[in-house]
């Protein structure tokens, strides 16, 4: 087949494949939703390129939707108004129409809690789950990034190097600078300890990596030296931290520390070297940070669901509570505070539905009532759909094999089997009470509690879908396609999304 000669009928064959894929998702969706079930939603808005800004809209299931994926994308949509949230209800609302869905559809949305966003999402009537990885996020930037960070002038204690202290290095680094380094530092003699600022230290590495962005031959320098077998053996460069960018500072630190001989050989010829000093205390500061990124990386893979998040909180407290540094202490408890905010009561119940004996450990740590029977009842009535006429079975699940939570088994799936019973009477109230209370009491999980099940683990604990959208539309637009028409960029969006899932 010749490929077209005009550029009117390379839109026309675009357009044309691009209308096949949305049919074959409206016939997904209409078999789910034919099925009994609710669906889960994530989107949010940016600007672009230039002044252009859209919304992407992802539609989430517990199955596979597309192709491979659990995730089906409704395209991109172009604001052409203000970005109020009335005017993102009336354009969120347009493009589920018109792949045959409603608002009612959808049990609750995952976003990064703008308020036009929250706006938006309480006149379409759908529940907000905020996003776990923007709060995370949100913690650390509070406690450690800028001059009125929390912690900017918390006191690092490091044990007194004394005579430790070479008069010079390997690297060029004299006892001179390392002694010059101690102007921003107090020495108590009695206990033996130097305690350096926080905010001081991370500034100090900030504006060292900062030169080596300014400055081309000190960006050359590093790359030669680092690609020397007595230094790293790869051409590697310093990271400058961006308030914008999820765990930037811990990757700023980490490759510091990484790269430290080649850094200072660097530095000593163009700055002043990092000090002894402030190494033990960035080795210190990045102890508090990295189970942060650990659990930043692990929120946002693809399978994460609410109950994923719940055990990531689990272990990254654990991990703060084991590190004995005042950082840590204010870190944790900044955590707790912002989880209390953005873990709403669709994780409990999809606790207690996923384990009867669940112990509540979280809600325990983090001082968050343990939900009623009541107030579960609510919560399954409201996320069941009215027309519900799913067709799973009635089922008995045994006592799933208990796993030992540790990073490597958060997604590590208990085993249990089952075995298949008569259908259950029409859903109500009482139905529901009965079911929960059979099912706390080591009794089966019901068609309705299985349903319940399955919506809530499709809800999303993170925003981070449309954020990797924006990342693709950034590389298809550029500054050289800014004349893409809004209705070509979204065909070929959902062009490339379908063949992404279909690999």
């Amino acid at each position: 087949m010749q490929p077209p000669k005009s550029g009117s009928t390379l839109r026309k064959y675009l357009k044309e494949d691009a209308d096949v894929v949305r049919d074959q998702m409206r016939a997904i969706l209409k078999g789910i939703i034919e099925g009994g079930y609710k669906l889960a939603m994530s989107f949010d808005e940016a600007t672009v390129v230039g002044t252009d800004r859209y919304i992407t809209v992802n539609v989430h299931h517990h199955a596979v939707l597309l192709g491979n994926s659990k995730i089906l994308p409704l395209g991109l949509i172009r604001i052409d108004d203000r970005q109020t949230g009335s005017n993102l209800c009336d354009l969120i609302s347009g493009r589920l129409r018109g792949v045959g869905l409603s608002t009612e559809d959808f049990a609750a949305a995952s976003t990064d809690g703008a308020s036009n966003v929250r706006r938006a999402l309480d006149l379409m009537l759908i529940k907000q789950q905020k996003c776990f990885a923007h709060g995370l996020d949100l913690v650390v930037r509070k406690t450690i990034y800028g001059r009125n960070a929390l912690a900017f002038d918390i006191d690092i204690l490091l044990a007194d190097r004394g005579d430790d202290v070479p008069e010079e290095t390997e690297n060029g680094v004299s006892d001179d600078t390392f002694r010059d380094s101690l102007d921003e530092t107090e020495v108590d003699a009695d206990l033996g300890t130097t305690a350096v600022c926080l905010g001081a230290v991370i500034d100090r590495l900030r504006s060292a990596c900062r030169e080596f962005k300014r400055k081309p031959i000190m960006m050359d320098e590093i790359r030669k030296t680092t690609r020397k077998e007595e230094f790293n053996g790869r051409e590697l460069r310093p990271i400058l931290d961006c308030r914008t960018r999820w765990y930037s500072t811990c990757l700023m630190i980490e490759r510091a520390l990484r790269i430290l001989p080649a850094l200072n050989n660097v530095l000593s010829r163009h700055g002043t070297p990092i000090s002894a000093t402030d190494v033990s205390a960035l080795e210190q500061i990045a102890d508090a940070l990295i189970p942060f990124k650990r659990a930043i990386l692990m929120l946002c893979k693809k399978e994460a669901t609410l109950l994923t998040a719940d055990k990531l909180c689990i272990l990254l407290l654990s991990d703060l509570r084991k590190i004995d540094t005042e950082l840590a202490t204010l870190l944790r408890e900044n955590f707790v505070a912002e989880i209390l905010k953005r873990r709403s009561i669709f994780s409990s119940v999809l606790s207690i539905l996923s384990d009867p004996s669940c112990s509540f450990d979280l809600e325990k740590e983090i001082g968050q009532g343990i939900p009623s029977d009541l107030a579960i009842i609510e919560v399954l009535e409201e996320i069941l759909p009215s027309r519900s006429s799913a067709p799973l079975r009635h089922s008995v699940v045994e006592e799933p094999e208990e796993l030992v939570l540790t990073w490597q088994t958060v997604y590590a799936e208990p085993t249990a089997s089952s075995s298949p019973r008569s259908s259950p009477p029409l859903c109500t109230k009482g139905t529901l009470e009965r079911d929960l209370t059979l099912f706390k009491a080591g009794g089966g999980r019901s068609q309705a509690l299985t349903l319940c099940k399955e919506i809530l683990e499709a809800i999303p604990p993170t925003s981070v879908q449309p954020e990797r959208d924006f990342s693709v539309l950034r590389l298809m637009l550029g500054e050289n396609r800014t004349s893409f028409s809004p209705e070509t960029l979204d065909d070929i969006f959902i062009l490339k999304k379908k063949f992404q899932y279909d690999d």
